[in-house]
């Protein structure tokens, strides 16, 4: 996708919606609204309770949280004294701590779990969780004392120190790394009534047990979540609707239910497609008469080309059958180094005509004319609704009723009453856009007059 020439258009073009993916590292340089953005993002919650208490503490509990407040104590944290220590009993659930620093009056927050143990916060953030399996101690963004009894030691910052209760034994783990994501599909076509949709692939790690992701789309100058899902698999499929410009970030959670930081955003763009009446979408692109365009929405920095040239131009609002051909388009983003691919196909329908027969005369005959709609492999179209026919007799405009029926209109045609004949019987039917998709005509003999036998009455 290098040394890309920029060409005038001058066609319209063309258009299989494939697409190329990004990964994190390949998505340059997110702007920094995004970064900060990210770097707020507060992604959704159980109900929990946050209490703030003096000296820049603040707890947090989940709704399944089963915790006891005791009386304040002075505790020893490594070689520094604190007081104003806070002391709770965590039963169940999670219990997240965080204390600001403060050097006139230092502060921590200690909490005693099942089983005597017990971790001391005195900076930073830490959390304890008490599960029916596990108990853990994570020190998040500063060292966090764990202790059993007389026995102590000092957890390093992004480190969790787990005991199995279950199968017995501890652990001391890492911080699970940041997830790193892939976008099957970096740029998007947004389709009237069905939108887009995009997969996001996270790389395996057998120490996550799940995800957690957050779809954002910018809305002027901020970025709105506007839907998170929470997955154990390596991918997740989001759907979306509108054109603009969106993101993705995650988290992963391993067994002991410890996140890890948002991951860096992958910024991708949908491009708004809107089709003219009568225009069809078909599989891997569209479907338009010669005089038919799409728009496009969203374009803005995207460069084009039809088939698989190098030469790219600026990407247009509008797009047409190049001489009533098909072609295959491709949408670029020099941004994030993805691609999208449709076709564009002539929306070929022909108009099927059975007039009578060769034999019909008039008045004595009745002429049935019957229309059936076809696409170009023969196929009969679902409904013949934006398709008119026009009946004429010797160049004459004749009214005519039409019954329709899925492709398919039948019509009786009945002779001029003050036109001699023999007569040339014309049917023609056009599209919504006035073009011709097909015509016939019979030639009618006058009937000839019945013989007189001599009776009358």
């Amino acid at each position: 996708m290098s040394h890309r020439r920029v060409v005038p258009l001058l066609f319209g073009v063309l258009t299989c919606l494939t697409g190329t993916g990004i990964r994190a590292e390949q998505n340059h340089g997110p702007e920094p609204a995004l970064r900060a953005i990210v770097g707020e993002f507060e992604w959704e919650r159980p109900a929990v309770t946050s209490t703030q208490l003096p000296g820049g503490v603040v707890v947090t509990t989940g709704p399944d949280t089963v915790v006891e407040r005791l009386p304040n104590m002075k505790v020893r944290t490594g070689a520094q004294a604190t007081t104003n220590t806070y002391v709770y009993r965590l039963t169940r659930g999670s219990f997240d701590v965080t204390v600001k620093p403060s050097r006139k009056n230092a502060t921590a927050v200690l909490v005693y779990t099942p089983g005597g143990l017990s971790g001391a916060v005195s900076q930073g953030r830490g959390v304890v969780r008490v599960t029916q399996d596990t108990i853990s101690f994570t020190a998040q963004t500063a060292p966090m004392l764990v202790a059993k009894g007389e026995h102590s030691r000092l957890l390093g910052t992004g480190r969790t120190f787990a005991i199995d209760v279950a199968r017995g034994g501890f652990h001391e783990v890492s911080l699970p790394s940041a997830p790193a994501l892939f976008l099957e599909q970096g740029l998007a076509l947004s389709l009237p009534r069905t939108g887009f949709e995009t997969t996001v692939r996270m790389k395996p790690d057998p120490n996550i047990e799940r995800y957690e992701l957050a779809f954002l789309k910018r809305s002027a100058d901020e970025w709105i979540s506007i839907a998170t899902k929470r997955t154990t698999k390596n991918e997740a499929l989001f759907t979306g609707n509108g054109s603009g410009d969106y993101a993705v970030v995650g988290r992963a959670f391993d067994r002991f239910g410890i996140e890890s930081q948002t991951s860096a955003p992958l910024v991708f763009r949908a491009v708004g497609v809107k089709l003219p009446e009568g225009a069809q979408q078909v599989s891997g692109g569209f479907a338009l008469t010669p005089r038919q365009h799409l728009e496009f929405s969203e374009v803005d920095g995207l460069i084009m080309s039809f088939g698989f040239g190098e030469s790219f131009v600026e990407a247009p609002r509008m797009l047409s059958l190049p001489r009533g051909k098909g072609a295959l388009v491709r949408l670029f983003d020099p941004r994030t180094q993805s691609e999208v691919r449709f076709q564009l196909v002539p929306n070929v329908v022909r108009a099927q005509i059975a007039l009578g027969s060769p034999r019909t005369t008039w008045p004595k005959d009745r002429t049935l004319a019957v229309v059936k709609l076809v696409n170009g492999r023969g196929h009969p179209l679902k409904s013949s609704a934006g398709y008119t026919a026009s009946v004429s007799i010797n160049s004459e405009p004749r009214p005519v009723r039409w019954e329709r029926s899925g492709n398919v209109m039948r019509a009786v045609i009945t002779p001029p009453p003050h036109m001699p004949g023999p007569w040339v019987l014309r049917v023609e039917v056009k599209n919504r856009q006035e073009e011709l998709v097909g015509r016939d005509f019979l030639e009618v003999a006058p009937s000839p007059e019945e013989p007189d036998t001599g009776w009358h009455w």
